[in-house]
């Protein structure tokens, strides 16, 4: 994978997704490199109020199950 390349480029990010209201203090959001459920600490727990499970997430099951 490029170094350089934003994952998001031509995607809707995770925060607009999940409408997230915190998104500029979220790693997801300051590292567009990975996709979030690569990222550690993430917000997902605050603004969804429960704990990250990826697998569930909307944004995992557009991004990374269609994918695989």
């Amino acid at each position: 994978m490029n170094e350089t390349k934003n994952f998001w480029e031509g995607k809707i990010p995770c925060w607009e997704m999940i409408k997230c209201s915190v998104y500029k203090t979220c790693p997801a959001y300051m590292n567009h490199k990975l996709p979030c459920w690569e990222i550690e600490n993430t917000m997902c727990d605050e603004v969804l109020g429960t704990r990250k499970t990826c697998e569930f997430c909307i944004v995992y099951i557009k991004y990374a199950k269609s994918s695989s």
